[in-house]
């Protein structure tokens, strides 16, 4: 819904007309605590909840196979559940091309997107 551009108008008045006899759950990227900050509030109308990765504790007892699945796959659900290394290639890619063509791209003035690509040192 965020690339609709007018999403927190939408969720605002669903949530004032039909809060009663309506449950709405938005999902997406850190840039939605940026929304917040922006022309139309949806203060007092939403709870703010951060997922973050697994961690060892989450997915077992600590076993040493568990560890090392968890340093091969990483902790994101997608590719950990799927547990293939050619998923979880795909998923890494996916997600930085989010980072740096939607998020950072929408929060920031990039002027060369591809030098942001080529330099990927803080995703490795």
């Amino acid at each position: 819904m965020q690339k609709y551009s007018r999403w927190r108008q939408v969720v605002k008045g669903l949530f004032d007309k039909r809060r009663h006899e309506s449950k709405i759950l938005v999902t997406g990227s850190g840039k939605l605590d940026d929304y917040r900050h922006g022309g139309d509030s949806l203060q007092g109308r939403f709870f703010s909840y951060r997922l973050h990765p697994f961690t060892l504790s989450e997915i077992s007892s600590g076993d040493r196979d568990d560890l090392l699945a968890l340093l091969r796959f990483g902790g994101f659900p997608e590719p950990f559940l799927q547990a293939s290394e050619r998923e979880t290639r795909r998923w890494s890619r996916d997600y930085r091309s989010r980072v740096i063509h939607e998020d950072l791209r929408s929060l920031e003035n990039v002027k060369d997107i591809a030098l942001v690509e080529r330099n990927r040192v803080f995703f490795s």
